[in-house]
């Protein structure tokens, strides 16, 4: 298995998964947030090579999943849980760096605008 070969995978449960709505949500001006699905796929896919790939070789042989695999049962947990960051090794979406640099994109949007309110506060009184 390559990472090739889980990408359509994880596009499936960022799909249909409710919790991950977020990243279809259009951020203001700019349409559905691609760049945001396309890096939480790729931290996902990242995430369970680094667990599952034991040899590093950027395949996953039958036997690597086979014996350190859990992504089936991660999935099936999946299906009956809308709380996604419950699953913390490969789909938690607070965890990943996509959320971040979104959350901290944000708090700077916020802080840009609380201070242009001041300048034109500050403005208007005189």
């Amino acid at each position: 298995m390559t990472t090739c070969d889980l990408i359509p995978l994880i596009q499936e449960v960022v799909d249909c998964h409710p919790a991950l709505e977020i990243l279809h949500a259009p951020e203001e001006g700019v349409g559905v947030a691609t760049d945001s699905i396309d890096k939480y796929i790729l931290t996902v896919v990242t995430r369970v090579f680094y667990s599952v790939n034991q040899s590093r070789t950027g395949k996953i042989s039958l036997r690597e999943f086979r014996h350190y695999s859990d992504l089936g049962m991660v999935l099936h947990q999946l299906d009956s849980n809308e709380d996604i960051n419950t699953e913390t090794k490969y789909f938690s979406y607070q965890h990943s760096p996509c959320y971040i640099t979104h959350a901290l994109t944000w708090i700077l949007i916020a802080m840009v605008f609380f201070i242009f309110a001041i300048f034109n506060a500050i403005k208007d009184m005189h």
